[in-house]
C-alpha cells in the first residue's frame, strides 16, 4: 500500500528511512534484553494485497505458542 509522496521528496526519504532505521534498533534493543517481537503489517490486514484473515490469525496463534523470537507478517505482492 507504500507510495514514496511526490513532494518533499527529500525530506520523506530522510524521515521514513530514519523511521526504519529507529525500528530496526528498537527491534534490536528488545531482542537483545529477552522480549519477543511480532510484527503485523496494516497492508497484510487490508488493500489489494491483504492476507486471508483466517491465514494472519493462524500464523500469529502459531507464532504465539512457539519460542521463535521475532515474527512478521506483510501484505502479497501485487503486480
Amino acid at each position: 500500500m507504500f507510495r514514496w509522496p511526490q513532494t518533499r521528496r527529500e525530506f520523506w526519504r530522510e524521515k521514513i528511512n530514519g523511521n526504519a532505521r529507529r525500528d530496526a534498533e528498537a527491534i534490536g534493543f528488545l531482542l537483545d534484553v529477552g522480549w519477543r517481537v511480532g510484527i503485523v503489517w496494516e497492508c497484510a490486514l487490508k488493500g489489494r494485497g491483504k492476507r486471508p484473515l483466517p491465514e494472519v490469525i493462524d500464523s500469529l496463534s502459531l507464532w504465539l505458542s512457539s519460542d521463535t523470537k521475532q515474527f512478521c507478517v506483510e501484505g502479497q505482492w501485487i503486480d
